[in-house]
C-alpha cells in the first residue's frame, strides 16, 4: 500500500470547552455495552439537494472507545472524490467521559489520504483523516463532523444504520430542492414511518439503541442490513413513477457505448480467435481470451456521479492488457460484435443478491458481466435468461476460472440489469442448474486379510466443480495438487503409499476427470481379534455448512448441485460382512438424500446420491439444508463391521 498524506485546510487548531451541540452525553446510568471494543454514540447523515446538479452531505459521528482495539480504531475517515467533491468543513473532538475536558481540532489538524494501490485496485477515492491517538484513552469520547459539497447532482441514497459495535443513536435527514420531494423505500418495519417537514418536504428516520450486528456469518452470507434508499425528485418531477429501468439503461448506456468503439487490431483479433462448430463453440475462444488474457486492474477517475460506469476505451483496454469488470465486459462486446454476435453489458450486485428489486429503479450494482444473445440454442445446464423478449446466455469474463455458459455463485440469485436498447426492467439470475454441477466418484477396494487396502478412484466432475478443478491444474505444482489430494484422502485414512494420479480438463465444456491409486495400511480398525470395522466414507465430498449465528439477518446463497459416489468393497478369503448400514434416506426442500447398499457374494456395493437444491435461502431454509447435510455426513460415517471367517493362524505357524 502506498499512501499520500497532505494538510487539508490551512484554518488554525480550534480550542472549546465542550462538546458539540448535536452530542447528547451519555448519562451515568446508562449502562455500557460489554463485550465490544466500542459503543457509538451518534452516527447521522444529512443530505442537502441544493440544486438539481449540487448535493451537500454532512456526516457527524463519535463514539467511545472501551478497550485498546477500539482506541486504535476510533478514526475519521471521511470519503469524496475529489474531481467532483469538496471538503467544505471538517472540526473533531476528544472528550473526557464526564464531559469536562473538551479539545476541538479544525481543518489544519485533518489530512487529505490518497490514493492507494492494493493488488487489483488503484483507488482515487480521498478521505478526509483524523487520527486521535495522543488525544484519547478508552473511556474518552472521539466525535467529528465533515460536510462536502458534491456536484455529482441527483442521488441514489442507500443508508443502513448500525454496525459490528452497539448504537445509541442514528439518523438520515433527506432535504429536497425547494419545491421537490423525496421518493424513498424501506426494507424493515421499523423503518416505514420517518418523520416529515411539510415545509421544507424532507424526511428524516432515526434509530436508536441498536446491538452490534454479529459477524460471524457464513460464507455467500448477503446481510440484510435494514435499509433506506431514496432519491430527491426535482419540482418538475413530481410524477410518482418518474425514475424508471429504462432511465437506468439510458443513462449508463451513455456512458458505455461511446467506449466500445472498435479498431483494426480487436477486429482482426478476434476473426482470428473464432472457433468451428455452433455459436457457442466459435465464440469461446474469444470469451477466453478476455477472461485469460486481460488482467484485472480497477482504475476509476471520478468526475461526476456516473463515472463508476465508464469503461476506459475498448482500444486502450485491447492494447494496455488490463481493465476492470466493465473494462473487460465492453471489450468483450465489441469482439464478439466484430464477429457478428450481439452482446450487451449487464449489471449485477456480486455478493448482494438482495440488492435491487424491480419495483425499485436504481443505479446501484456492483459489477459487470455480459449477457449474449442466443440465436442458437444453449447446451443443457447453461446459465441463460429471458429480458425484453430474447434469450441471453450470461458469462463473467472477470473470473478466470468458471467457462462459458456458467457463473460464478456470487453474480447469481439476484436481480440484473441487460444494457440493451429499450430495456425496462431487471431479470432474475438462475442459480446454477443441477444437471451442469455434478460430482461422480467410484472407489473400487479391495481389502486384505490384515486390514490393508488397494483402492482405485476415477471421478469425473462437471459445472463449477470441473471449473475448480481445472484452474488448481493450472495454477498448482504437481507437488501441490498431490499434497492436496493425499489431505482429502487422509481424512479417512491416514497412513497410505504407492499414490499415482493422472487429470485432464475440457475447460470449454465444463468437464474434469481424475483417476488414482494408492495402497492404504490401515483401512480397518480392529474391534477385537475376528472382527474389525471399515469406514464407508472415504473420500466423500459431503462437507458441513458453517453455523448461522443468533442475531445475524439475511439471505446465503446455495449453489445447486449433485453428488454420486458409488464404493465397492472387495474382501479376502478371510472375513465375512457381518453388520452393513442400512438403506437411509431423507428428502426436505433443501434437497434429498439417498443411501443404498447391497451384497454380491464378497462385494459390498454402496451408492450414495445427494442433491442439493439452490437459491438464495432465509434462515429457515438454510437451517435445512445444513440439517439434511448433517444427516447424510452422520448416516454415510457409518462403517461395515466385518467378522473373521478362518481360524487366526497360531503364533509361529
Amino acid at each position: 500500500m502506498k499512501y499520500l498524506f497532505v494538510f487539508l485546510f490551512s484554518l488554525a487548531s480550534l480550542q472549546a470547552s465542550s462538546p458539540p451541540s448535536w452530542l447528547k452525553m451519555p448519562d451515568r446510568a446508562d449502562p455500557r455495552p460489554t463485550g465490544v471494543s466500542g459503543w457509538v454514540l451518534h452516527d447521522s447523515t444529512t443530505i442537502t439537494q441544493e440544486t438539481r446538479t449540487v448535493v451537500r452531505r454532512l456526516h457527524r459521528y463519535a463514539i467511545m472507545p472501551l478497550s485498546d482495539a477500539g482506541k486504535e480504531a476510533a478514526i475519521c475517515f471521511e470519503q469524496y472524490e475529489t474531481k467532483a467533491e469538496e471538503v467544505v468543513s471538517a472540526r473533531a473532538w476528544a472528550i473526557s467521559p464526564d464531559g469536562k475536558k473538551c479539545r476541538a481540532f479544525g481543518g489544519s489538524e485533518f489530512l487529505v489520504f490518497s490514493p492507494h494501490i492494493s493488488h487489483w485496485t488503484w483507488d482515487q477515492t480521498t478521505s478526509a483523516y483524523f487520527d486521535p491517538q495522543r488525544y484519547i484513552e478508552p473511556g474518552w469520547i472521539f466525535a467529528w463532523e465533515v460536510e462536502i459539497r458534491s456536484q455529482f447532482g441527483a442521488f441514489d441514497f442507500d443508508w443502513s444504520p448500525g454496525s459490528a459495535l452497539p448504537l445509541k443513536f442514528g439518523s438520515l435527514e433527506i432535504i429536497p430542492e425547494a419545491g421537490g420531494h423525496v421518493k424513498w423505500k424501506a426494507t424493515a418495519s421499523e423503518l416505514e414511518h420517518p418523520l416529515t417537514d411539510g415545509s421544507r418536504g424532507s424526511l428524516r428516520w432515526t434509530v436508536s439503541d441498536l446491538p452490534g450486528v454479529k459477524q460471524e456469518v457464513p460464507s455467500n452470507f448477503d446481510r440484510n442490513w435494514k435499509t433506506v434508499r431514496a432519491y430527491a425528485l426535482a419540482p418538475e418531477e413530481q410524477a410518482p413513477n418518474s425514475k424508471a429501468w429504462s432511465d437506468v439503461v439510458r443513462l449508463v448506456r451513455l456512458q458505455m457505448d461511446p467506449q466500445a468503439a472498435s479498431s483494426p487490431e480487436i477486429n482482426a483479433t478476434a476473426t482470428r480467435l473464432v472457433g468451428s462448430g455452433d455459436l457457442w463453440k466459435r465464440i469461446e475462444p474469444i470469451c477466453h481470451f478476455v477472461q485469460k488474457e486481460i488482467v484485472y486492474l480497477s482504475i476509476t477517475i471520478f468526475t461526476d456521479s456516473m463515472a463508476g460506469f465508464r469503461p476506459h476505451p475498448a482500444t486502450r483496454v485491447f492494447g494496455d492488457r488490463y481493465g476492470d469488470c466493465k473494462d473487460k465486459a465492453t471489450l468483450l462486446c465489441t469482439m464478439l460484435e466484430a464477429v457478428g454476435v450481439e452482446g450487451h453489458v449487464m449489471l449485477v450486485n456480486y455478493g448482494a443478491p438482495k440488492q435491487n428489486s424491480p419495483e425499485w429503479p436504481s443505479a446501484q450494482f456492483n459489477h459487470a458481466i455480459v449477457a449474449i444473445r442466443a440465436t442458437e440454442a444453449p447446451p443443457p445446464g447453461w446459465t441463460s435468461v429471458r429480458s425484453g423478449g430474447e434469450d441471453y446466455v450470461l458469462f463473467d469474463p472477470t473470473d478466470d476460472e468458471v467457462p462459458l455458459g456458467l457463473l460464478p455463485i456470487g453474480d447469481t440469485g439476484g436481480f440484473g440489469l441487460v444494457l440493451a436498447p429499450d430495456m425496462d426492467s431487471p431479470v432474475l439470475i438462475p442459480v446454477v442448474a443441477p444437471t451442469a454441477d455434478r460430482i461422480s466418484t467410484v472407489i473400487t477396494e479391495t481389502l486384505a486379510e490384515d486390514g490393508s487396502a488397494s483402492i482405485v478412484v476415477a471421478e469425473e466432475r462437471t459445472g463449477l466443480a470441473a471449473a475448480q478443478a481445472i484452474a488448481n491444474d493450472e495454477t498448482l505444482s504437481l507437488a501441490e495438487r498431490t499434497g492436496a489430494l493425499e489431505k482429502r484422502i487422509q481424512r479417512r485414512v491416514p497412513l497410505i503409499s504407492k499414490l499415482s494420479w493422472k487429470s485432464s480438463g475440457d475447460r470449454a465444456n465444463g468437464q474434469w476427470k481424475c483417476e488414482a491409486s494408492f495402497s492404504a495400511d490401515f483401512v480397518a480398525k480392529r474391534m477385537s481379534r475376528t472382527a474389525m470395522e471399515v469406514p464407508t466414507d472415504l473420500l466423500s465430498s459431503l462437507n458441513p455448512l458453517e453455523p448461522w449465528e443468533e442475531g445475524a439477518e439475511g439471505w446465503w446463497t446455495l449453489a445447486t448441485g449433485a453428488t454420486h459416489r458409488s464404493l465397492r468393497l472387495s474382501l479376502s478369503s478371510g472375513w465375512e460382512f457381518a453388520e452393513v448400514p442400512a438403506d437411509w434416506s431423507a428428502k426436505t426442500s433443501a434437497g434429498e438424500v439417498s443411501m443404498k447398499y447391497h451384497r454380491e457374494g464378497s462385494t459390498l456395493i454402496g451408492e450414495i446420491r445427494v442433491r442439493l437444491e439452490g437459491g438464495v435461502l432465509d434462515r429457515a431454509a438454510y437451517l435445512d439444508a445444513r440439517d439434511l447435510l448433517r444427516g447424510a455426513i452422520a448416516a454415510e460415517r457409518r462403517p461395515v463391521v466385518l467378522r473373521r471367517v478362518t481360524p487366526i493362524p497360531a503364533p509361529g505357524s
